[in-house]
């Protein structure tokens, strides 16, 4: 049990605790006697190492300071003094939850919450589960503190900082000013504003949400807080940043997690074709707007939203398109754009007018291509009289890719469909290549939709180094915002959506560095063989298996919701990883990295049971096809139960 600081079964680290996941060691320094046995003796070297490194690094880390900061910096949280959070007296939103969270994880680090000031008004005091603002003149003192901490546009925000400059800044972008009298935390809008509030913790105090719920969470504990004196602004390198699976997962943890890693959609884009042409108006008006298929008219049911796409050659189709976004931006004067993308599951119409703009001669996902662009060019037109400060999404999808040589119209932001877990693949890698350079030379900017699994996987997966060189060739390129379907499984490999968040908003950064990180900060005194674990995990995660389905390659290793994923992670990597958790969880000194090695272990222990269920099971099927070899193959088929 860890009772460092008087805080039985503390887990918070201390300044400086991490220690490196790759060391080596003497054996010299222990008498032999002492231990009953070279794993005890090897253990209690570990510690001993650790125990040094630390101490190595706070001195290195003090010595830093005094070398670079010394008088530029300012005290957060001092002897006998702390800072005080000041808000706008009209505050609200993200800007004062992101506040109240400020003044919270300086207390967690320090045991001393910042006061919360409501500018020329009161203090922000809770009760029960709400905050609300107590005025001064029912206080006995007036909190006061140095330096003032102004989260959003205070007064004194607006006279010491150039507000024109950082509303010129992207929606999502914000700035980080700190003084030796004042630090201001402010963006163009509500929701930038908290981002700056949970950059300033995560970069300049230290804090880390690498998973949802306390357990994910990560914060140093120290006496006193310090920053240096800074000015700094962010923006992200891809606008639209969004995850699939936050609807259906509405979990206040998750969407915690979210808002601390800046994912914030902003375009549509998706299937909508059939929004834009809904039977359900259209139909009885324009039955020809909807698809001939081998010969016939075939109108969709009311509400059908797959299957079918619309007639886009028709003479109404553009028409009633514009109409269609003149009534959602009506609704909604904000929305900053409508979606034209395709239904998904084909079906294309096949009227003569269509046919004459299909090329059979085209590979398969562009022989759509000039009908579909056709029809969507001209609706971007309009847009530019019509909705001069709006765009227009759609997917990049079917058989409406894009092929070489066309241009399309700047309104149009595309979303190439390309899983970022291809690139494992060279040939795809080399595709995704091509497909870079054919956007980035025929539209000026264009999106990026993955599929980074999660659920549907049973084995764990680490692609980010492949995502890493997916968003950052991309943005290469011209892509500026992406979609991935994520559907997380936190359990098996959750953290690295930590990781591609990071990502989204700076491609350059090292995936090394962030892994490194993450097994010191996550797994402590057992990062070496968590780390060593996620090695095999990766090793065998890149390793491709392809077979041949239906005219196409299929890879195994990401095979959606289909057991020959299990092909990909054989018994073997199960022995390879178990020794591992083993000896982690052998090494963990704390409950909390006890619990979080736990945590990854259950996910393996069910991604063990399904892999060696089917390969025994794939052993013992040949073996019960014929009679002579019956015998061979029940006692594998039991065992495959068993398991």
């Amino acid at each position: 049990m860890n009772t460092r600081n008087g805080l039985v079964g503390s887990a918070r680290p201390q300044l400086g605790e991490s220690c490196s996941s790759s060391y080596s060691y003497s054996s010299s320094a222990v008498p032999e006697s002492e231990y009953e046995s070279d794993d005890e003796y090897e253990d209690d070297s570990r510690r001993r190492i650790c125990r040094m490194l630390r101490r190595l690094v706070v001195m290195v880390a003090l010595v830093s300071c005094g070398m670079s900061w010394a008088a530029e910096q300012v005290n957060l949280v001092g002897e006998g003094s702390a800072a005080v959070v000041v808000l706008p007296a009209d505050a609200k939103g993200e800007t004062l939850y992101a506040a109240i969270e400020l003044s919270q994880y300086v207390g967690k680090i320090t045991g001393r919450d910042l006061p919360l000031i409501a500018e020329g008004v009161g203090v922000y005091q809770r009760a029960a589960r709400n905050w609300q603002v107590t005025p001064f003149a029912r206080l006995k003192t007036r909190p006061e503190g140095k330096p003032e901490i102004h989260v959003g546009w205070t007064s004194r925000a607006l006279k010491e900082l150039d507000k024109a400059k950082v509303e010129k800044l992207d929606v999502d972008g914000f700035l980080i000013k700190t003084t030796s009298e004042a630090i201001f935390l402010v963006g163009p809008k509500d929701w930038s504003t908290a981002y700056a509030v949970f950059t300033f913790l995560e970069d300049f105090c230290g804090v880390r949400w690498f998973m949802p719920g306390e357990m994910g969470e990560d914060v140093p504990r120290a006496s006193t807080l310090a920053v240096p004196l800074v000015e700094k602004t962010y923006e992200p390198a891809y606008l639209h940043r969004q995850y699939s699976g936050f609807q259906w997962r509405n979990h206040p943890e998750l969407q915690r997690w979210a808002m601390h890693q800046k994912v914030r959609p902003r375009l549509q884009y998706h299937h909508n074709l059939y929004a834009v042409f809904d039977v359900r108006k259209h139909g009885e008006k324009y039955p020809d707007l909807y698809p001939t298929i081998d010969g016939r008219r075939r109108i969709p049911a009311a509400g059908t939203t797959a299957g079918w796409q619309p007639c886009l050659s028709h003479p109404k189709a553009v028409e009633l398109a514009v109409e269609y976004a003149k009534e959602v931006f009506t609704k909604n004067p904000d929305a900053s754009s409508i979606s034209l993308g395709i239904n998904d599951g084909g079906r294309y119409c096949e009227c003569e007018r269509c046919m004459k703009l299909v090329n059979p001669d085209a590979p398969k996902s562009e022989r759509r291509a000039v009908w579909f662009f056709q029809f969507a060019n001209k609706v971007a037109e309009q847009f530019d009289q019509l909705f001069p400060a709006k765009v227009i999404g759609y997917l990049l999808y079917g058989e409406c890719h894009l092929p070489p040589d066309m241009k399309i119209h700047r309104r149009l932001i595309g979303f190439e469909v390309f899983p970022s877990f291809r690139l494992i693949v060279p040939e795809h890698k080399a595709e995704f290549d091509a497909r870079m350079a054919n956007l980035s030379k025929n539209v000026p900017v264009f999106a990026l939709y993955d599929w980074f699994y999660g659920d549907g996987l049973c084995v764990p997966r680490l692609q980010i180094r492949q995502a890493k060189y997916w968003l950052e060739h991309g943005y290469k390129s011209g892509a500026r915002h992406i979609k991935a379907e994520a559907y997380m499984n936190w359990g098996l490999d959750g953290f690295k959506y930590w990781m591609h968040t990071r990502l989204m908003w700076d491609p350059s950064l090292d995936v090394d560095k962030m892994l490194d990180e993450f097994f010191t900060r996550f797994f402590r005194e057992s990062a070496k063989p968590m780390s060593d674990y996620f090695k095999v995990v990766e090793r065998y995660t890149v390793a491709p298996i392809t077979v041949r389905k239906d005219d196409r390659d299929v890879l195994l290793n990401f095979h959606f919701r289909h057991p020959e994923q299990l092909d990909t992670f054989p018994p073997k990597a199960v022995e390879e990883c178990e020794p591992l958790l083993d000896q982690a969880e052998k090494l963990a000194e704390s409950d909390l990295v006890r619990r979080r090695i736990q945590y990854y272990r259950t996910g393996f222990t069910v991604a063990k049971m399904m892999t060696i269920r089917h390969h025994l099971a794939k052993d013992a099927m040949p073996l019960l096809e014929k009679p002579e070899t019956l015998p061979q193959g029940m006692p594998l088929l039991a065992r495959a139960m068993s398991k």
